[in-house]
């Protein structure tokens, strides 16, 4: 690379995909140190402390920032998140209550192809919007924690900068991922994420 030329950083994100268009998403949001500041797992259990029960209220409160999104199983840990956002893209920012009256049944899977792509419009959001929103939030309540309440506090940015996405295809890949979700605090110490305190 050329002295003084910028680092470009490669895309986690699948080439051609628009991750506004329905479907499911697996995603894995990580902290930048990856210290625990979440809790502890405590006989295959996740125990939360106060900043991991504001991160698990937060990642609930999802849908009415975006009313667009609904979360299905969602974890956790001590230094990552992991869960499931669906996005509907037939629904706009200031429709919440469409979502009521339709049957969801084929808008819980990413679309393979035909009739099932539905382009981003200009009211919809994607993947990345739904995630930076929540980095963003939770940083900033976090910081007011750090200040006002003796949360430990971090140097540099509270969440790595980009996070992991998997498309969820179909119904088996859905109760694969929501099977791993529910059983990750079990698998905590043989988990890539885990990093025991120094």
């Amino acid at each position: 690379m050329a002295q003084g030329t910028p680092r470009r950083r490669n895309s986690l994100r699948a080439g051609a995909y628009n991750y506004a268009w329905t479907g499911s998403y697996f995603v894995t949001l990580c902290l930048a140190d990856r210290h625990p500041r979440f809790g502890d797992v405590i006989e295959g259990e996740m125990c939360l402390n106060d900043p991991g029960t504001m991160i698990a209220n937060e990642w609930r409160q999802l849908p009415e920032r975006f009313p667009f999104v609904e979360t299905d199983a969602f974890v956790v840990m001590p230094n990552h998140l992991h869960g499931i956002v669906v996005i509907d893209s037939d629904i706009g920012e200031f429709d919440p209550l469409k979502r009521e009256n339709e049957n969801r049944a084929n808008t819980r899977l990413a679309p393979t192809g035909g009739d099932g792509f539905r382009p981003r419009g200009t009211s919809k959001g994607s993947l990345s919007r739904v995630i930076q929103g929540f980095k963003s939030v939770t940083t900033g309540v976090y910081i007011r924690g750090v200040k006002e309440r003796g949360w430990e506090p971090y140097d540099g940015k509270l969440w790595q900068r980009s996070f992991y996405d998997h498309i969820i295809r179909d119904d088996q890949d859905l109760e694969r991922v929501r099977t791993y979700i529910d059983s990750n605090p079990g698998k905590w110490f043989e988990d890539t994420e885990y990093a025991p305190p120094s």
